[in-house]
């Protein structure tokens, strides 16, 4: 099985220490769910991509100003996205990598496309100067790609239709 997802990042690489503590916490998060994924747990990536995306929906709710707010909404729909991709690998692996994968893992990869399809319609036009969102748009596509491949990959049935 191809482990596109550890190639795929979605954070434009800066120094913690330009974030302020809920952002840098965030990313830590993110970077917590990537050591587990490229060390080959993706259980342990999806339990921190979801803490990230819990984390982000905390900042958008504390957010007033309509823009930050969209793209913490955003960024937080690409991190349960991601946290579903990481958990359908899991339950891939634990059902012994049969292919066609089992309706569990189709589902949850079909989950991990609701909220990527989500993440892009809260993606507000014109896009943030932050450092924390300058990729979000190239995010939302690359993950798209992956949710496609692994649906390919694991011959998941009328999945790209959710």
């Amino acid at each position: 099985m191809l482990l596109l997802i550890s190639c795929v990042t979605f954070f434009t690489p800066l120094s913690h220490a330009q974030l302020t503590g809920d952002q840098a916490e965030l990313m830590r998060l993110h970077d917590n769910a990537e050591e587990a994924m490229s060390m080959g747990d993706p259980q342990g990536a999806a339990l921190n991509s979801g803490k990230a995306a819990l984390m982000a929906g905390l900042m958008a709710k504390q957010e007033i100003r309509p823009a930050p707010h969209a793209h913490f909404k955003s960024l937080e729909a690409l991190l349960r996205a991601q946290e579903h991709v990481y958990r359908a690998i899991a339950l891939f692996q634990q059902s012994g990598e049969h292919i066609p994968a089992s309706s569990g893992v189709c589902r949850t990869i079909s989950l991990a496309s609701t909220h990527q399809k989500k993440a892009e319609t809260f993606l507000p036009s014109p896009l943030s100067e932050d450092p924390l969102f300058q990729n979000l748009p190239i995010d939302l596509h690359e993950w798209k790609e992956t949710i496609e491949e692994l649906q390919t990959d694991f011959m998941c049935r009328d999945a790209t239709r959710s």
